[in-house]
């Protein structure tokens, strides 16, 4: 799916969404990334929502945003609510969509402007389940 702007802002946009990876401006990745205005930091650790870990939270919190989205996949997935222990401790909500989803909200609240970082979970399928699924 291609996301567009009528307008051209400043900083980091998600341009294309694929199940398996995102295109912000002319960089391609294949693994999961946070994004923000100002940074994208490549090879975010989680490959799901289930795999999330408090120190993968952590790195997002480190840019002191307003508003933290995080993108769960190809579908909405909650996550185990200790993950948010810190975010919880300092005040910040974050809400968690599709990827799909997130992407599109992330686009639109860095278009006005607003302090926005987003976590953005690139799922894998597991190479191993997949051949076995196939033999059966």
């Amino acid at each position: 799916m291609e996301l567009q702007l009528e307008t051209s802002p400043k900083g980091h946009f998600v341009h294309a969404i694929a199940d398996d990876h995102i295109t912000v401006g002319d960089h391609v990745y294949s693994n999961s990334i946070i994004i923000a205005p100002s940074v994208v930091i490549p090879n975010w650790p989680p490959f799901s929502a289930a795999g999330l870990t408090s120190d993968d939270i952590d790195m997002i919190l480190d840019l002191e945003s307003e508003i933290i989205i995080i993108g769960t996949g190809t579908t909405f997935e909650t996550v185990d609510p200790s993950v948010l222990s810190c975010a919880v401790e300092l005040g910040i909500s974050i809400e968690f969509m599709s990827t799909r989803a997130a992407c599109r909200t992330y686009n639109l609240l860095a278009s006005e402007d607003r302090r926005i970082a987003a976590g953005i979970i690139i799922t894998h399928c597991n190479p191993m389940s997949s051949s076995l699924a196939s033999s059966n």
